[in-house]
């Protein structure tokens, strides 16, 4: 089987979905199947791709050069996928986030008979599930409409990596909806959780912005730093455009990978996720269930379902404030057995559902149905 995928990328920094689409596609190989990366973005990136199957193509930011690209109507990248298309000869086409060169994209299905399938990896199909500010939901409106009117019919499934996904999607029309999990690199071995000791070390991993909720994180750190007589450590492992300020107690590592992650994750006690914004399946908080590290998360989208509604970590009331976020992680550091009992059933879930033979003997039951 030819997979063509096809992916788009705003902001300069890689996240969850190019991480998915490079572990899919090894595990493709190794099946014996054939995939190939389109990546139009509108800034420098570079996935870590061994296999060389992955082709670039740049696009320009917001601003004027935008406007004058979609006043050009996008059609040079149109062609530029529809090359690849032409010369890989595709079976199916796998559509990732699309916002990026929807102009494109909607350009080149209107150009193939290829039937797609398309993991939504935000809330809905392109856009955000809170409303956004009235200048963005201007611009938005025309991309949705050129979105329904052009890729949508050539879509034969939504795929969903989280029940919270798969509802909205139902709700607003987009179907056939599929539930596919993501999977994770199981860890070989999980840390053993001895006695605590001092300082107690929260961690981080992710993006940096305000909508993942770091405001919130450096308010209740400087709380309990202040109560607490620096007996805690904060450690934020990721890249973005949110400055965060260096002090006594706080460690900045930059974007973590490979083992450098699996070292990361064994010199933290708990793993915080405080986002604001709709998370649809963190893989982050099942990468801390593998190795039975305590979560304390949002309560929003897919965090709830990975944290089995608070039974394997502990979820922050919607809205929470930054003192709640620190009551939380105190309890944890005060009943951190109890914490880690709840995070080890966490682990034994995480062992049987976000597995990659799971994962792709279901992906590739949906490729083989649509193209039936």
């Amino acid at each position: 089987m030819r997979i063509l995928r096809i992916n788009t990328l705003e902001g300069p920094h890689l996240g969850g979905a190019e991480q998915y689409i490079v572990e899919t596609n090894r595990a493709l190989r190794s099946r014996g199947h054939e995939a190939r990366n389109l990546f139009l973005s509108a800034h420098t990136v570079q996935l870590d791709d061994p296999s060389a199957a992955t082709f670039y193509r740049p696009v320009p930011p917001f601003g004027l050069p935008r406007v004058l690209r979609r006043a050009a109507g996008w059609a040079g990248d149109a062609e530029w996928i529809n090359f690849h298309a032409q010369e890989f000869r595709p079976d199916i086409v796998h559509l990732h986030n699309a916002f990026t060169a929807l102009p494109a994209i909607a350009r080149f299905a209107d150009q193939t008979a290829v039937p797609f399938v398309m993991t939504v990896h935000g809330s809905d199909p392109d856009f955000p599930i809170e409303k956004p500010p009235l200048v963005e939901r201007i611009l938005y409106f025309p991309w949705r409409g050129l979105f329904d009117r052009k890729v949508v019919p050539k879509v034969r499934a939504f795929i969903c990596p989280s029940y919270a996904n798969k509802s909205y999607l139902d709700a607003h029309g987009y179907r056939p909806t599929e539930m596919v999990r993501s999977f994770i690199q199981q860890p070989d071995n999980a840390p053993s959780h001895g006695p605590l000791t001092s300082p107690f070390r929260i961690g981080y991993i992710g993006r940096l912005e305000t909508a993942k909720g770091l405001p919130e994180l450096l308010h209740a750190w400087t709380e309990l730093h202040r109560r607490l007589n620096g007996g805690i450590s904060l450690d934020i492992a990721g890249a973005g455009p949110r400055h965060v300020p260096s002090g006594p107690g706080i460690i900045l590592r930059g974007r973590v990978s490979g083992e450098e992650k699996d070292r990361w994750y064994s010199g933290i006690d708990v793993l915080v996720i405080p986002s604001r914004s709709y998370e649809n399946l963190p893989l982050v908080a099942v990468e801390a269930l593998a190795r039975a590290i305590p979560v304390i998360a949002s309560d929003n989208g897919g965090l709830r379902e990975i944290l089995d509604g608070g039974r394997f970590g502990f979820l922050l009331p919607p809205g929470f404030h930054p003192a709640q976020l620190a009551e939380s992680i105190e309890h944890v550091r005060d009943h951190y057995d109890e914490a880690v009992q709840r995070a080890k059933k966490g682990q034994e879930y995480v062992r049987q559902e976000f597995t990659e033979e799971r994962h792709m003997e279901r992906l590739l039951s949906i490729y083989e149905a649509v193209l039936r």
